[in-house]
């Protein structure tokens, strides 16, 4: 099949509140090619099996989950597909660090002969664990040391792994919802998001790139859209810790200052610089 097709039907199912990159390519694959055919479904339990079959997700996904992806696509809930993809590429990049801290504790450091998935606990990773692994870094023969056994037991483990997944998808569900996320957090595709430590809004980002006022060349994967920061860099991704910025914040803020620091120093001089090119356009 042409590549471009694929590439709108992607983009065609991510319309549809639920369904992010991951979940639009699992669907083709089962044969599921338009927010119309995700519609025409009465139950999501057979949907959910042939997901669940494929090898694109690395854990096993819901039948609620599925059924929401359903009862959005025939209410034309297709406000929040930026939102979807932003909460799922979080999530996801949240799982691969939390992954490797589960095994670092567990496996590596206390020598355990298997992760204990009977409690949620797993995920509260002692802040010595946290210390020596950053510790780690300063010597890099034993990261790669780590790293290499690391690999060799995620492929003798991808069972467990799905298993801990599942687990980690509620974990990080009760402290982000998804909900909140999309419709109070990030709130639909057409909504003017505005960064929190600069105060440039998404219509002005659009507005500096028509008029070429915008020079970064990383315009096809980031700055077009707000991106989510966490206010204290060390927390968790949760209600109260998330908040909008541009990628130029984000990308400038790193994991060095404080909100404060960020804004009152960093986020003032940069929206003096975006007023002073936004006087330049020919609106």
């Amino acid at each position: 099949m042409n590549g471009n097709k694929i590439d709108e039907k992607i983009k065609s199912l991510m319309r549809v509140d639920y369904v992010g990159e991951k979940y639009a390519e699992v669907l083709i694959e089962v044969g599921i090619n338009s927010p119309e055919e995700l519609r025409s479904l009465e139950d999501g339990k057979r949907l959910r099996e042939k997901i669940n079959k494929t090898d694109k997700l690395d854990y096993n996904t819901s039948l609620d989950y599925v059924n929401n992806m359903i009862k959005a696509a025939k209410e034309g809930n297709y406000k929040n597909s930026i939102a979807t993809d932003k909460y799922h590429n979080i999530r996801d990049r949240v799982f691969t660090d939390t992954l490797l801290l589960v095994y670092y504790e567990n496996i590596y450091i206390k020598k355990y002969s298997d992760v204990d998935v009977s409690k949620e606990e797993i995920f509260n990773i002692e802040k010595e664990t946290i210390e020596r692994f950053k510790g780690d870094y300063k010597e890099m023969d034993r990261v790669r040391e780590r790293n290499r056994k690391y690999k060799a037991w995620k492929e003798k483990n991808k069972d467990i792994i799905k298993v801990i997944k599942s687990l980690f998808l509620n974990h990080f569900e009760e402290r982000l919802p998804y909900d909140y996320f999309s419709k109070e957090f990030y709130k639909e595709d057409n909504y003017n998001r505005k960064c929190e430590y600069c105060g440039i809004t998404e219509k002005n980002i659009k507005l500096l790139i028509d008029e070429e006022k915008i020079n970064t060349k990383r315009l096809y994967s980031r700055g077009n859209h707000m991106e989510v920061d966490r206010k204290e860099s060390s927390g968790e991704y949760n209600k109260d810790n998330i908040a909008l910025c541009c990628y130029w914040c984000n990308n400038a803020k790193t994991d060095e200052f404080t909100c404060e620091e960020f804004k009152d120093n960093v986020g003032s001089v940069f929206k003096k610089i975006w007023d002073e090119r936004l006087t330049k356009c020919s609106y």
